[in-house]
């Protein structure tokens, strides 16, 4: 048996491996040999859709005005405007994601905000345009100067994300590794941690309803605000993306 536990929740083991059901509901594991990704849902082990972008290649990104490109295994946005006049996008390969659940993963860096404007720095959308408030077309994450947002946070589609107490307060110029991810047709959540591994989580995990009719999501979004004056600059890289609950 070659079987592994590399921490808690996730698993690695041969396809021929018998899996075991003695681990958290929520667990992943990777064969090994063949690469297929499975998720424990509490009572057997599910193969699930996942999606890695590594940014080693900007083939398949496309940018549109400037200040956001796609260098040296990151994507790099230099004082990028909130009008959302310049964003980066590609698409998931041809796939949608499931209506009813999936979960992101990506390292953020914030290293400056001015002018005291909204910036959306990552985000899934059903169509190819900036991130923006008030939009029912979209589950993204919102940069406030100093505290991260989810988006949509109302019970509407498109509700404003603005104002809302529900944040978590985080120092510019540190990595984060945000979690965004959607648990049902109707829930929203998001978690940020300080470590790689997300082990140490900042602040407490916020949960968001939405619109079931939230649907057709098939293109990665960077970029976009709440149309004011000022600009942001960061980092994001190592984006991984499954169809599964990875929420702790």
């Amino acid at each position: 048996m070659t079987i592994k536990y590399l921490d808690s929740k996730r698993i690695s083991a041969l396809s021929s491996d018998a899996k075991p059901t003695n681990v958290e509901t929520n667990s992943i594991l990777v064969e090994k040999d063949t690469g297929v990704r499975k998720w424990f849902n509490g009572t057997s082990w599910i193969p699930v859709w996942t999606f890695t972008d590594d940014l080693s290649s900007s083939t398949p990104w496309t940018s549109v005005g400037s200040g956001i490109t796609v260098t040296g295994g990151e994507i790099s946005m230099a004082g990028v405007a909130a009008s959302g006049s310049n964003y980066l996008w590609r698409t998931l390969d041809g796939h949608t994601l499931s209506d009813t659940l999936w979960t992101m993963e990506f390292d953020y860096k914030s290293t400056g905000q001015s002018g005291g404007s909204v910036f959306y720095p990552f985000g899934v959308k059903s169509s190819v345009s900036p991130l923006a408030p008030n939009s029912g077309d979209s589950l993204r994450m919102r940069d406030d100067t100093d505290n991260a947002y989810l988006g949509p946070l109302s019970s509407t589609v498109g509700g404003a994300d603005s104002g809302s107490t529900a944040s978590i307060a985080w120092t510019e110029g540190s990595f984060y590794y945000p979690r965004i991810g959607r648990t049902n047709s109707t829930t929203m959540k998001y978690q940020l941690f300080s470590d790689a591994a997300r082990t140490t989580q900042v602040g407490s995990t916020l949960t968001a309803t939405i619109s079931s009719s939230i649907t057709g999501l098939d293109t990665l979004v960077c970029g976009g605000g709440d149309g004011g004056g000022g600009t942001s600059t960061g980092k994001i890289s190592n984006i991984y993306i499954s169809e599964s609950d990875l929420f702790t």
